[in-house]
């Protein structure tokens, strides 16, 4: 499953979704890698629980898992319209974000059930931090283990089975080879 490119709405949407998951946990969230995988398992949740995709934001290949695409820009744009306040604590000799809702407005862009698999995933994080994270991801995520770095991930593989997946792959295999033959001949 290709995810479309991403337009305005879209935009709004994934900014929804960084501030259900702060709602969620309280109206605080500590971390940005956690963060992240949060946004991740959120659209896994959704797409388990309703079979629909939680939004077109593209979720890519980084060192630690799963990142949000742009997240920076996003969590910028939140603080810069007063939805958002983001503060750092020490961390060892490193800073750590701090995330922190500046409101309770409901979500424009978000429906019950979109709301829902958000929390079932702030829920699944809580307690758990980003190194116990990024290594469950590490183990368990296909997508993250055959994607690129940098580069677009299709989460939803991470949903098929293990037979599913290799029937897929079978599908996938034939299909090229098709393919290669066309350009042989």
């Amino acid at each position: 499953m290709k995810v479309p490119q991403t337009n305005d709405s879209e935009r709004q949407r994934a900014k929804e979704i960084i501030l259900e998951i702060i709602r969620a946990s309280g109206g605080k969230f500590e971390g940005k890698i956690r963060l992240y995988k949060t946004f991740m398992f959120a659209h896994l949740y959704h797409f388990e629980d309703h079979n629909r995709i939680l939004s077109n934001w593209p979720i890519v290949h980084m060192p630690q898992g799963h990142g949000i695409d742009d997240a920076d820009s996003l969590i910028a744009e939140l603080a810069n319209e007063r939805k958002l306040s983001v503060s750092y604590k020490p961390n060892g000799p490193y800073q750590e974000a701090q995330y922190e809702t500046t409101s309770s407005n409901n979500s424009w862009f978000l429906t019950q059930e979109a709301i829902e698999s958000i929390k079932r995933s702030a829920e699944f994080v809580r307690g758990k931090s980003a190194t116990q994270l990024s290594d469950y991801v590490h183990e368990n995520s296909r997508s993250w283990n055959v994607g690129d770095s940098g580069k677009e991930l299709n989460i939803y593989i991470d949903a098929l089975s293990d037979e599913e997946y290799s029937q897929e792959q079978g599908h996938i295999g034939r299909i090229s080879e098709s393919i290669e033959a066309i350009f042989r001949d």
